[in-house]
């Protein structure tokens, strides 16, 4: 019969050896934890941003393109066409997306964008809020303060590009290229530099 009392020694020696003590399990258990819970909460709030984010651009570009729209079109006669355009108006402009910021004003504060966000908002609501005889002219003023936000990307080409896909960024790019492009050629036609904020 074979001897094993070397293996049980050596087992028993094994067996012997103190175990990791219980005080540091608990504290490398507690920073993992806390390790843990950071990271989850950073993510979380990340995806947060980038939902609040998303509503914001998408929400923009939305309200500059359906007022566009309805402001160049030329299908209605031009006796009727300040009727026809402030009833398109009032049933496809909703500002819905500015509700969904407003409601997740902790969110929309973090954003970079917030700043020139509620500026270009401000300037909308100046235009179709009322909707009275000066809405053409405010409405000529919002679309410069969105367009010159766009072409000197205090609203991101990128995040355009990101939310509405690329395509229709470029094409939402070109026109507020265009049309700031225009704004600055009258301003320089006037002897004003076009600088201002």
């Amino acid at each position: 019969m074979p001897d094993y009392t070397k293996q049980l020694e050596e087992i028993v020696r094994a067996l012997s050896r103190p175990a990791i003590p219980a005080w540091l399990v608990a504290i490398i258990s507690s920073i993992l934890g806390f390790a843990a819970a950071v990271l989850l909460q950073f993510v979380q709030q990340w995806f947060k941003r980038e939902r609040v984010r998303r509503v914001l651009y998408q929400d923009l570009e939305d309200l500059f393109s359906n007022v566009e729209a309805i402001m160049e079109s030329r299908e209605i006669e031009e006796s009727q066409r300040w009727a026809w355009q402030r009833d398109q108006l009032k049933t496809h402009v909703a500002f819905k997306g500015e509700k969904y910021l407003r409601a997740n004003e902790d969110v929309y504060m973090e954003l970079s964008e917030r700043p020139v966000a509620d500026t270009v908002y401000a300037y909308f609501h100046d235009a179709l809020d009322g909707l009275d005889s000066m809405f053409h002219s405010n409405w000529a003023i919002a679309r410069q303060v969105f367009a010159r936000a766009v072409y000197e990307d205090r609203l991101k080409r990128h995040c355009f590009r990101k939310f509405i896909g690329k395509k229709r960024a470029d094409r939402l790019y070109n026109r507020c290229k265009a049309i700031h492009e225009e704004s600055q050629r009258k301003l320089e036609a006037m002897g004003l530099d076009g600088k201002s904020p």
